[in-house]
Formats: C-alpha cells, sequence, structure tokens
C-alpha cells in the first residue's frame, strides 16, 4: 500500500468524516442511534473541520480513509482541569490499517507542541488505551467518569 497523506480537516469533510466515524463507532464505542445523536456528532465533526487542529489521512485516491478530530480546551472555561488540545474522536477504515496512518494522524497533533488529552472507554475495542501509551501519553490516575481512561501526552 502507498503510503497514505494527512493534511488538516477542511470543512466540506465533515460528511465524510461522519461516514467513516459512523462505520466505526462502534469499536470507539460512540453512539449514533437515532437523529438527535447523529445530529449531536454531526455538530461536533463539522466543528472540528472548521479549526487547524484536526486531520484527514487520505487514500491514493485522495479519499478519507481516517480522521483524528481535535478542540481546544483551556482552564479558563468553567469546570475544565486542562488546557491543550482535546483529542475527540479518530478512527481508520478497516482496510487501510496496520500501516501507520493512525500513527501519522497522532504525529500531527504532536506536533502542536501543546499538551494533549483524550479519553478512552474501557468498551474500546480498537487497542486505543495501548496506542496511545505507545506514542507517550501517559495514563491518569482519575477520570471523570468510571468507564473510561484519561490520558495525557505533553512534549519532553
Amino acid at each position: 500500500m502507498d503510503l497514505v497523506s494527512i493534511r488538516v480537516a477542511r470543512p466540506s469533510d465533515a460528511a465524510t468524516i461522519f461516514a467513516v466515524l459512523a462505520e466505526v463507532a462502534s469499536e470507539i464505542p460512540v453512539r449514533l442511534d437515532g437523529m438527535e445523536r447523529q445530529n449531536a456528532i454531526r455538530s461536533i465533526v463539522a466543528e472540528c473541520c472548521k479549526g487547524k487542529i484536526s486531520w484527514v489521512a487520505l487514500d491514493e485516491d485522495r479519499k478519507v480513509v481516517g480522521f483524528l478530530l481535535s478542540q481546544i480546551r483551556s482552564t479558563d472555561s468553567a469546570g475544565m482541569e486542562f488546557s491543550g488540545v482535546e483529542l475527540l474522536y479518530g478512527g481508520m477504515l478497516k482496510a487501510n490499517r496496520s500501516h501507520g496512518q493512525f500513527s501519522a494522524l497522532l504525529q500531527k497533533a504532536k506536533s502542536l507542541g501543546t499538551p494533549l488529552y483524550a479519553v478512552v472507554k474501557h468498551t474500546n475495542s480498537g487497542s486505543m488505551v495501548a496506542r496511545l501509551t505507545k506514542a507517550g501519553f501517559s495514563k491518569q490516575e482519575m477520570s471523570l467518569f468510571p468507564d473510561e481512561i484519561a490520558l495525557i501526552w505533553t512534549q519532553s
């Protein structure tokens, strides 16, 4: 397989990213049952595509095959105990896995040079905690909810 390119997500990518997210939703897991949940996730995807800190992986035909959606977080916001970039959702289509593309997406986030925060559900079936710890993220002792693990990456 040829090396996939990575670029910043654009507003025009939102529908395609949602389609990829829907295909991998059960692994993350993220619930997309019902229009209310789907619309909420579509809104998050669209908002993330407006910034410059979300990325897509493209295949040889320039089609989106993976994504990493992020948002800036700050302790200036009510209830926020983290300042940096929160990695909200990420995934790759099954046919495009095991070729380093997701690692390349993580590298883009790390290249920002700001702390990164991610929350992974215990029911995640994509070994995401292992992937993030391999990429230098540290598990936090506590998370907001008992069914998840919080991880943080900081530049050394």
